[in-house]
């Protein structure tokens, strides 16, 4: 009579060790992918709210602008408030870039510097309006 052969179902110790292995160098790397990802939209979203804070305050003070202009200096490295961003300062700077020609003496330009972040790592976010 032949022998008969019983075949297992399923995986060797070795096999299984090596395929745990394997799954675990890909959950390792999804995972440094993930984190990178995330904290790239978040840097991305914060410049955005920042940019957004320094249009506004750059609309809000290219209509308070004198007529004719006069150059000033309304807000200067204020702290503001601004949940998303840490640290967040401003500046607003009106300045009259063609007061030399007289036709020209109504145009003012208001520049809006908003700095945020860590002290070593300060970013910067800049808008100007003519008015």
């Amino acid at each position: 009579m032949g022998r008969t052969q019983i075949y297992s179902k399923g995986f060797s110790a070795p096999e299984l060790l090596i395929t745990l292995f394997i799954g675990s160098i890909f959950l390792i790397g999804g995972f440094q992918v993930w984190v990178q990802v995330t904290q790239t939209g978040s840097e991305a979203n914060k410049q955005a709210i920042a940019s957004n804070t320094a249009y506004q305050y750059a609309r809000k003070h290219s209509v308070a602008t004198a007529n004719p202009c006069v150059a000033s200096t309304p807000v200067n490295n204020q702290v503001i408030t601004v949940d998303e961003l840490s640290g967040p300062r401003i500046t607003v700077t009106i300045t009259c870039p063609y007061s030399s020609v007289p036709p020209m003496v109504n145009i003012s330009k208001t520049t809006v510097t908003l700095t945020h972040g860590p002290t070593a790592e300060r970013k910067t976010v800049t808008h100007a309006l003519f008015n």
